[in-house]
């Protein structure tokens, strides 16, 4: 038997090329994954450097500090000890324009282009912005079957753009539940073939779950309607006219093959920064409008709706560890897999980027939110959690079809239904909010001065945001 093994895997071997021999040979995603995959150059002109740079990196508030409210937060208050220990690539703070904080791991070149993963969804999204202000795509509602025949069958058939834009394709996918089909997306050597296999869990519109083939397909579309590479456009639309300091790449799933839309592009630092600027000033670079401004309104819209998850839109993730009413925040992210991040904050004129090897059992997402709160105020030893001796999130809270009580359990905290009697462990998520992760939701408190209102709970798969008031 052990011998049939040994045979099974030597032919998987030879065939490099197969997809099951690269998940074994390969396991993981890594950042130096543009050395097995082929790959589209962007071709760049860099223009002058759109940041001031500070002669001298800026003092950041204590990691210790904002990272306190992680399952395992640092213990250094020394910067450049935390960001080595985290396995961080580089990390970038800019304010007001000016580029503060600039730091790469010594393993690396100064800004070499690296993998970004799930951050290409943005670059991929805002190019379907484009494509629609140029007429190219008529709407976010055509159809995908206009563009994939084989999706004109079935609830398949009823996909259209917007569906796969906002991750509610119904596809029976799942990023961080189906680890299977992930890998297989991944390593795909064939992603035209690959989409025409999908099977359907829901009903389109009517189920969020983050799943990275809605954007392969996404991508698919657009390259359809604009009638040329994906790589092709963004080194025409974005690559060219921001001036971007480094190449690009885009990896693709075989020579002269698909790109791969859902997280195969390597991008520097810095030119992520440029990205972010974009977005920050509402589209425009250098007095062109190079997104549409209602796109930028559209994608920053926090308000739920039946048809989406609030939390989740055109690639950018809104769902920050808000506390309060989270409607009036304004920051939004981009993130990919083993912490790459770009956090954006243009009430605070705050961008940040980190890149990594690997995550370090950080949500970078929620530390890097809140080092960008510590620098806005400017205050390094903020007393901001739900350790907090002046209030008291125990008790019970009511809405419409819901009343649930909250008890402290150790450092976690137990969310019984009164209904049911069914009780569910939450997890510190961020400064005032808490996390599921059997049912990926969230509770976030709503206090105002040292008064807690009540809680938003939300269910991102069911698309509902409840608002429930606190009794007692």
């Amino acid at each position: 038997m052990n011998r049939f093994f040994y045979f099974l895997g030597g032919v998987c071997l030879f065939f490099a090329s197969c997809t099951f021999s690269k998940i074994v040979v390969h396991n993981a995603p890594s950042i130096k994954d543009t050395k097995i995959f082929e790959a589209r150059e962007l071709k760049n002109t860099p223009s002058e450097f759109p940041f001031f740079i500070s002669k001298e990196n800026i003092q950041l508030p204590p990691p210790s500090v904002w990272t306190s409210d992680q399952e395992k937060p640092a213990t250094e208050n020394d910067i450049y000890s935390f960001l080595e220990r985290t396995n961080s690539l580089s990390l970038l703070v800019v304010r007001n324009d000016s580029l503060l904080f600039e730091w790469y791991n010594e393993k690396l070149e100064k800004h070499p282009p690296q993998k970004i993963f799930s951050i290409t969804k943005v670059f991929v999204t805002t190019l379907v912005a484009i494509a629609l202000e140029e007429g190219k795509l008529k709407s976010l509602d055509q159809k995908v079957s206009e563009f994939i025949p084989s999706f004109s069958k079935g609830l398949k058939s009823k996909i259209t753009l917007r569906h796969c834009i906002q991750m509610t394709s119904g596809i029976n996918h799942n990023d961080y539940t189906r680890i299977l089909p992930s890998a297989t997306l991944y390593y795909n050597t064939n992603l035209d073939k690959q989409l025409d296999k999908l099977k359907m869990s829901h009903e389109p519109g009517t189920h969020f779950a983050y799943k990275s083939v809605d954007t392969q397909i996404l991508g698919h579309c657009l390259e359809k309607a604009i009638g040329k590479s994906v790589s092709d456009y963004l080194e025409e639309k974005i690559w060219q006219p921001l001036g971007m300091e480094q190449p690009g790449l885009f990896t693709l799933d075989s020579e002269n093959g698909n790109e791969r839309m859902f997280g195969g592009m390597a991008v520097g630092s810095r030119d992520l920064l440029r990205l972010g600027k974009l977005f920050k000033n509402k589209g425009k670079w250098k007095g062109k409008q190079i997104v549409p401004v209602k796109w930028i309104k559209e994608f920053r819209t926090r308000t739920p709706k039946a048809d989406k998850w609030w939390g989740y839109t055109y690639g950018w993730w809104l769902d920050g560890p808000q506390a309060g009413e989270f409607k009036n925040e304004t920051d939004f992210i981009a993130a990919g897999y083993m912490g790459q991040i770009l956090y954006v904050d243009p009430d605070n004129d705050i961008m940040i980027v980190r890149r990594g090897w690997d995550n370090a059992d950080m949500m970078w997402h929620v530390v890097i939110e809140r080092l960008a709160e510590l620098i806005a105020i400017n205050v390094p030893n903020r007393n901001f959690s739900l350790d907090s001796p002046s209030l008291d999130f125990k008790g019970i809270y009511e809405g419409e079809d819901i009343r649930i009580e909250i008890r402290k359990k150790d450092k976690d905290w137990l969310i019984e239904d009164s209904k049911t009697g069914n009780s569910i462990l939450y997890k510190r998520y961020a400064p005032l909010s808490i996390f599921s992760k059997k049912g990926f939701n969230k509770i976030m408190f709503k206090i105002e001065g040292n008064e807690i209102l009540g809680i938003y709970f939300d269910e991102p798969s069911d698309m509902r945001l409840r608002f429930l008031k606190r009794m007692n």
